[in-house]
């Protein structure tokens, strides 16, 4: 009998600025980038603010996914990094704006956490595989800007992943989406409350049976995030927000997929590796 996956899963940990900046400066200088681009533009604007509101959560939120980008596929992929983090504007709440940079920063984040969690990543279509006891992965990444395109985004991704041989993983970072709605919650405490039910009860949920429709035969699950970021005294917790549906009627005995969700979900939003 197939394992089921877990649902939902809140994790919460405490991140050091100051190194992450530090250690973001070092790859920037390294590779010879302008002071003029996005990374640049957001390193300014989280050392001057308190993160105090929207725009100043989605900015912390992007230091610390560029940081965690650069320790862990920085010297393997300087070039693919580079382009990802100095292209587009700094407004993440530009909703007109286009965002190629940004969607190849979400498909880095997502290799790095797999790589975290022992998977052996390549990028390549859809987005990203692996192999793993014999078997194909595909990962399809997207990174809806509103609510209103989270669906056709599934959908998309259902279809790119469909052109593939192997069992497929849809992810997505729905902060951009939910993060404005989530922060109105206010307290540390409400959060976790605020996150799932705007995601999991309103949105997966509500949505399953036009996303296991979207889904056809190869998708197996959809892996959703969004993180949050607030201040403690003089420090910052990262909340990460971390949703999975499978899909059941495309499950199998062998799809490894329960393994495979928990190690992804066991994966310390504050673990940044060697910033020093």
């Amino acid at each position: 009998m197939k394992k089921p996956m877990k649902r939902f899963f809140t994790s919460t940990g405490i991140v050091n600025k100051e190194a992450i900046i530090k250690r973001i400066n070092e790859f920037l200088q390294t590779h010879g980038v302008s002071n003029s681009n996005r990374i640049r533009e957001i390193i300014k604007i989280v050392s001057d603010s308190d993160n105090s509101n929207v725009q100043d959560t989605l900015v912390h939120h992007e230091l610390y996914e560029i940081g965690k980008i650069i320790i862990f596929l920085g010297e393997q992929y300087p070039e693919l990094v580079v382009k990802a983090i100095t292209t587009d504007g700094i407004s993440e709440t530009n909703r007109n704006k286009d965002s190629k940079g940004r969607n190849t920063q979400f498909e880095l984040l997502v290799a790095s956490i797999f790589l975290q969690a022992g998977f052996d990543i390549e990028f390549g279509e859809p987005d990203i595989y692996f192999h793993f006891r014999d078997q194909r992965y595909n990962i399809a990444c997207k990174r809806p800007k509103s609510k209103r395109k989270v669906l056709y985004n599934i959908k998309s991704a259902c279809n790119q992943i469909d052109q593939q041989n192997g069992i497929g993983i849809v992810l997505l970072d729905l902060t951009p989406t939910f993060s404005e709605k989530i922060a109105e919650y206010g307290s540390l405490q409400n959060m976790p409350g605020m996150s799932k039910k705007l995601i999991w009860d309103d949105f997966l949920c509500a949505h399953y049976k036009k996303i296991e429709k979207f889904s056809k035969e190869k998708v197996a699950a959809i892996h959703c995030f969004s993180s949050m970021n607030s201040r403690v005294q003089n420090s910052t917790v990262c909340h990460l927000f971390d949703y999975n549906i499978e899909i059941k009627k495309n499950r199998t005995e062998e799809d490894n997929l329960h393994y495979i969700i928990n190690k992804i979900q066991s994966i310390d939003p504050s673990n940044f590796g060697p910033l020093v």
